[in-house]
């Protein structure tokens, strides 16, 4: 019979993980978060927003004041790894701080702010296209592009986030401010310049935008009429 086990006074025994139970993804202070899953690996597909509404209304709702401690230093570090990720001195714009409540544990892995892409829009390039002229059919190769106005960051599954509107731009004329999040553009989700190029031509630069605004979880109907440049003809 083997005598039991005792603990040596003084020693702490080691800390061993319970079987079943994966510990939580968090970021530690000076230490390099986990890489995690790579891209190219099978991976979960990252969860989408079923209801922008309710999901906005429970991030505006949040009571800060009734968090336990461990939790606000948790936001605290995700954001500060989400600053470091994104190249900027704080993070900025509210959708970080939404992103880094709604998707906690996909905030924690580097590439996922990879996939943010910085947009400058004051000008939404076209390829070439035919266009057919009614006065005799003649078939006309146009390269054009849209002036819209508007610089910001595309969020992967939420939109775009507008951090700068030129003035007299198009988009500011249409409602447009900094702080707004573009979600869709003529009923397409917003993910990516090629719905912007794709609308464009569909509508000669009359994009329906629907779009929300911090502290708001209603979705309001914005119409954007981009000016047409024209850049080549032949």
């Amino acid at each position: 019979v083997k005598p039991p086990i005792r603990p040596i006074i003084g020693v702490k025994p080691p800390i061993r993980p319970i079987i079943g139970v994966k510990p939580p993804i968090r970021p530690i202070t000076g230490v390099k978060p986990p890489l995690g899953p790579q891209p190219n690996e099978d991976i979960q597909e990252m969860p989408r927003i079923r209801d922008l509404g309710e999901t906005l209304k429970d991030f505006n709702n949040m009571n800060v004041g009734s968090a336990e401690a461990h939790d606000l230093e948790d936001l605290a570090r995700v954001k500060g790894f989400a600053s470091k990720c994104l190249g900027l001195p704080a993070p900025c714009g509210w959708w970080v701080d939404f992103c880094c409540w709604q998707w906690w544990d996909w905030c924690c892995y580097p590439w996922y702010w990879d996939g943010w892409t910085t947009c400058y829009w004051d000008y939404v390039f076209c390829p070439r296209q035919v266009v057919v002229v009614v006065d005799g059919g003649q078939h006309v190769l146009e390269e054009v592009s849209y002036y819209l106005g508007i610089s910001g960051s595309q969020i992967p599954n939420f939109g775009f986030g507008i951090q700068q509107v030129k003035a007299d731009s198009p988009a500011e004329q249409a409602g447009l401010a900094a702080g707004d999040v573009i979600v869709t553009v003529n009923g397409e989700s917003m993910t990516g310049e090629e719905v912007l190029v794709a609308s464009m031509q569909q509508t000669d630069g009359v994009l329906d935008l629907e779009v929300v605004t911090q502290g708001s979880q209603d979705v309001r109907l914005v119409q954007v009429i981009a000016r047409r440049v024209l850049i080549s003809s032949l």
